[in-house]
């Protein structure tokens, strides 16, 4: 009786599709030249596209209204960060009670960060917002228009908020004098390390300011202990920056006012 072999047979057809596969995977390879026993195959490294944060300033989000607004402006934005950031896109959300209530997006360049909105929320009804600049979460808080209460907070290096506490203990006394003027603000932050810092925001009061004053042509011409500024000329009377690190616990801000001209602004276009 014969038998059968199956384990022996060829299949012609098997082989002619190896070929082929083996073809197909050489020709999308590039490969050196191969030997009877050897065959190199190498493929080409990926490319690797590495994206980083532009800011970590914090910044508040403002509408231009203080009903159904049609655009919200970013404050806090220093020249350096609005340089780093020039070109990345902005998306601003506003968050209420039931959801989102509002969005706005742009470009981010120098000068005004000013972006239409959509859906034209009450600005009381915003709980929270979230700010992307060029794809990464910056810090964001909502502010109603209108002059800011004098506050402060103690920063870590790295933009974070710090346990340290910090408070507003005085102002010096009102200093005007024609078309220019001086206003001092001390803080407090018992405990503060050297590589923390203060941020700070106050208003000049109505009664500091004497009769003929005029805020819309004011401007910040100098600031004392290497503070920077990150309010518009705009904003004033009320002002907002940084100090530097390493001040001590007790800083304070100086400014010099002025309706004159004849000195570049401080403060943001």
């Amino acid at each position: 009786m014969s038998r059968r072999r199956g384990l022996g047979r060829r299949w012609p057809g098997v082989a002619a599709l190896a070929a082929l596969a083996l073809a197909v995977v050489g020709a999308g390879l590039p490969v050196e030249p191969a030997s009877a026993s050897r065959l190199d195959v190498r493929a080409q490294p990926a490319a690797v596209v590495a994206r980083n944060a532009c800011t970590a300033t914090p910044v508040q989000v403002v509408p231009t209204t203080t009903t159904a607004p049609t655009a919200v402006r970013l404050d806090g934005l220093t020249a350096a960060d609005q340089a780093a950031c020039a070109g990345r896109p902005v998306v601003v959300t506003l968050f209420g009670a039931s959801g989102v209530l509002g969005t706005a997006q742009g470009t981010l360049a120098s000068g005004t960060q000013t972006y239409a909105l959509t859906g034209a929320p009450t600005p009381t009804a915003v709980t929270r917002v979230r700010v992307l600049v060029g794809g990464f979460a910056v810090p964001a808080t909502w502010r109603l228009p209108g002059p800011a209460p004098d506050s402060c907070r103690v920063v870590k290096a790295d933009g974070s908020a710090s346990a340290t506490p910090c408070t507003v203990t005085g102002t010096g006394a009102p200093n005007f004098w024609t078309g220019n003027a001086y206003w001092t603000v001390y803080f407090s932050a018992p405990g503060i390390q050297q590589d923390e810092h203060v941020e700070f925001a106050f208003t000049v009061p109505d009664r500091a300011v004497p009769a003929g004053w005029v805020w819309s042509a004011a401007t910040v011409v100098q600031v004392n202990n290497a503070a920077q500024l990150t309010s518009r000329c705009a904003d004033l009377p009320t002002v907002r920056g940084t100090l530097p690190g390493n001040i001590g616990a007790t800083p304070e801000v100086q400014v010099r006012l002025t309706t004159e001209g004849g000195m570049p602004p401080l403060c943001l276009p």
